[in-house]
């Protein structure tokens, strides 16, 4: 058995695929067009009642699909009866109105087209016959036939009929016929019926406040009387707290109007009733504006304010939202956060939006501030922002630093709704050390507060070492490693800023750690990317934005003009690199720093002048000593690794005229010569300390400079004969002095005796010889 039956669903299942391929092999026969039966409406109705509307039903029959005699059954649904006779008149709704409740209509035109159920004369083919309680009889009259080319069309208005009680579900309408027929035939929806009334309750306009609330109220009937006529019809209950204050009077949007009256219950206020005296005779629909306020605020809970649903009819939901509780208090939202770039300035950051979370949250005439963290300053502002009747003024700078502004809040009248405000093209600039997000914080004197990221930050370059290398303390002309930097977005590098009197260039820095100094220009190509340097003028620079005042003796920087900005990230690399290490830096790595204002632009004040910010009406941060004086790096890389210090002592010889010198038969390179003057022999203190292993102190302020080592000290002042050694006064026949390359020369006998070396002359050498 159970084989039979798998065969007979394998034949089956092949059959209906070859139907799919029939009409590739037989050809077509004439389509033949089906006519229709559909319900215009499908009422909910209720069992047990009279005279109910059900839904009107809508008969197609294509043209020539019926001739003389055809004939079509209409009958009621199970359990549906005419409550009397069928009006057996045929009524075209084009010609007059009829004024029964239960009749069928063939309309003479179809828009622009004849009902084919019309003769040329314009004789109605048909004819009615009532045949049961529950049935009617459509006939096409003898030796009649459908106009040739036109569709007939004809409705059956069900306006008044008897539903027994018991009745469930759909009701289905019956179109029935002999075979054959040219009518359609089949079922139809046209109602369904519900056990009891039903009203469906909604809310709209509802409020988030902590006092007073409105909302509004729609009461639908889904059927006819679905509203009871009883007192306590609907009843609304607030929750403990809360109180009725309006009533409110019912707007009808279909139907009838309201029947009846709403009240507050006296002695339980928070209490709403709907007292209704008549049932309505059409499905009706009203809408009515209810208000309530706190009255405790020590039960109320925040959030949803739920209003239990209660009395005679029957309504769903059962419980309605009638409100939000909700203390004072703002929210900062910003949807689509800014990529922004740390040691940068003028960033766009991402719009950001500032909403109360309840009305009246923002105190008119008290003021609210917008803080950045202290990496980060407001370079451009709005002067004004509004939402309505909420304004917010701007009334200057907090403190001094430039990361928080105020707004004063200003209010034409009491507002109904939670103020909404945006803010748009605020611009800041960046510390070099800014990290991961950058956050927008309200305060202020208004009693509020929120916080919210308004833009990512990232290191616009990076830099790192290859091929790094030991150097040693003390020694000249010493190779470090190859230094690479890459951009991290097109244009990171010399980025061009033209705000009013801002004093920076489009200049990469190339910084040695102090202590050290650069002893050649490295080699520099693009190694990828469009950015376009100015190769000639690299130079090496004490101090490359030009300061005359500055009194390192060291050529800590390498400067690169930038000549052009990328269109394409770019990668710049520096071989070739060569330093030289004083005793003065300590072991363990050397790090090179990345800055200058084409990558840097935030930090210091250059040349001594301040760097203005972007202004707008009534606004400008103010700035002592630029924006983030602080020297940090923008990105370092460790290029070498500081080894055993040279020793002091052996044989040190300068030779008079020559910037090579020797330590212990080892020669060393120094930036300036040796001269004699007054039959005095004058070297740098520099590079005659490093050679004896000695420390060197510099006071800018007394001209003085103290060398030491071990128990120790010479004590010499720039322009004076008279030293302190050992902690003696000694008179000199010369005095030490400051070159014109900015090195300070002293009389290195009375150093070297000094320290306890010996001091030897070769005259045909011209050699100082110090062991």
């Amino acid at each position: 058995m159970l084989k039979h039956k798998r065969l007979v669903s394998i034949i089956a299942a092949i059959a209906f695929c070859l139907s799919f391929l029939a009409p590739a092999i037989i050809a077509p026969a004439p389509a033949v067009a089906a006519g229709s039966i559909t319900a215009l409406q499908v009422p909910v109705v209720k069992d047990g009642t009279t005279n109910a509307k059900l839904g009107t039903v809508k008969v197609v029959v294509p043209a020539g699909s019926v001739g003389s005699g055809d004939v079509i059954v209409f009958e009621l649904p199970t359990d549906c009866t005419f409550p009397a006779a069928f009006d057996t008149t045929i009524y075209a709704s084009d010609v007059a109105a009829p004024g029964v409740a239960n009749y069928v209509d063939a309309p003479k035109k179809l828009g622009n087209d004849d009902n084919g159920f019309y003769d040329s004369s314009g004789n109605l083919i048909l004819s009615i016959v009532k045949t049961t309680n529950r049935t009617v009889q459509i006939r096409v009259l003898d030796n009649k036939q459908m106009r040739p080319g036109c569709d007939g069309v004809f409705y059956v208005y069900l306006g008044s009929i008897n539903i027994d009680r018991g009745v469930k579900g759909e009701l289905k309408a019956i179109l029935d016929g002999p075979a054959g027929t040219g009518f359609p035939l089949g079922t139809v929806v046209v109602a369904r019926t519900s056990d009891d009334s039903d009203v469906e309750l909604s809310t709209s306009s509802l409020q988030t406040s902590n006092n007073n609330f409105e909302f509004k109220l729609r009461i639908k009937e889904n059927i006819v009387g679905a509203l009871k006529a009883r007192d306590e019809s609907l009843v609304l209950i607030l929750p403990d707290g809360y109180e009725w204050t309006d009533k409110g009077t019912p707007t009808t949007l279909w139907g009838n109007a309201f029947p009846g009256n709403i009240e507050i219950v006296a002695n339980s206020e928070e209490e709403l009733r709907f007292n209704v005296t008549s049932e309505t005779s059409v499905a009706s629909a009203w809408e009515v504006t209810l208000k309530f306020h706190v009255v405790d605020d020590r039960v109320v809970k925040e959030g949803d304010i739920l209003a239990k649903v209660k009395g005679k009819s029957n309504a769903t939901p059962s419980e309605l939202k009638v409100g939000t509780f909700g203390e004072f208090g703002v929210k900062l939202t910003c949807e689509k956060p800014k990529e922004v770039y740390a040691g940068k300035i003028d960033q766009e950051i991402g719009e950001f939006t500032l909403k109360e979370i309840i009305p009246d949250t923002l105190i008119q005439d008290r003021y609210i501030t917008l803080e950045l963290p202290s990496y980060a300053k407001w370079e451009k502002i709005d002067s004004s922002v509004r939402d309505g009747n909420t304004v917010l003024e701007y009334a200057g700078v907090a403190g001094s630093n430039g990361n928080i502004i105020k707004y004063n809040i200003k209010e034409a009248v009491v507002r109904d709704s939670a103020a909404e405000i945006e803010f748009k093209d605020f611009r800041v600039a960046l510390d070099v050390t800014a990290p991961g997000d950058l956050v927008v914080t309200v305060g202020g004197n208004a009693g509020v507060k929120a916080e919210v990221a308004v833009a990512k930050i990232a290191l616009p370059v990076t830099m790192k070492a290859e091929n790094t290398t030991e150097v040693k303390i003390g020694a000249a002309n010493q190779k470090i490693g190859d230094l690479v930097i890459t951009e991290t977005v097109a244009g990171a590098i010399g980025d061009k800023i033209s705000l009013p009197n801002l004093p920076l260039g489009n200049e990469i820095w190339v910084k040695v750690p102090a202590g050290c100094e650069w002893a050649k220009i490295p080699t520099i190509t693009v190694e990828s990317g469009d950015i376009k340097l100015d190769l000639a003028n690299v130079r090496k620079a004490k101090y490359p934005g030009g300061d005359t005042s500055a009194t390192t003796d060291y050529y800590q920087y390498i400067v690169i003009p930038v000549e052009r900005d990328s269109n394409e990230p770019s990668v710049i690399k520096l071989t070739d690199c060569y330093v030289t290490v004083d005793r003065t830096v300590p072991e363990g790595s050397l790090t090179v720093g990345l800055l200058g204002q084409a990558v840097l632009q935030s930090n210091g004040a250059y040349k001594g002048e301040v760097i203005p910010l972007k202004q707008t009406t009534g606004y400008r941060v103010p700035a002592t000593s630029g924006l983030f004086p602080q020297t940090a790096a923008i990105a370092g890389a460790a290029a070498a690794t500081v080894v055993t210090p040279s020793q002091g002592g052996g044989v040190v010889s300068f030779y008079i005229g020559s910037q090579v010198y020797t330590v212990n038969g080892v020669q060393q390179f120094m930036d300036v010569a040796p001269y004699i003057k007054a039959d005095r022999t004058y070297v740098p203190v520099r590079f005659l300390s490093e050679a004896l292993g000695a420390k060197v102190d510099w006071d800018e302020a007394t001209k003085t400079v103290t060398v030491t080592k071990g128990d120790k000290s010479v004590v010499l002042v720039i322009g004076s004969t008279i030293a302190k050694i050992n902690g003696a006064d000694v008179q000199m026949d010369v005095a030490p002095e400051i070159s014109g390359v900015g090195r300070t020369m002293l009389p290195a006998r009375w150093v070297a005796e000094g320290l306890g070396y010996q001091v030897g002359w070769i005259p045909t050498l011209k050699q100082v010889v110090i062991q």
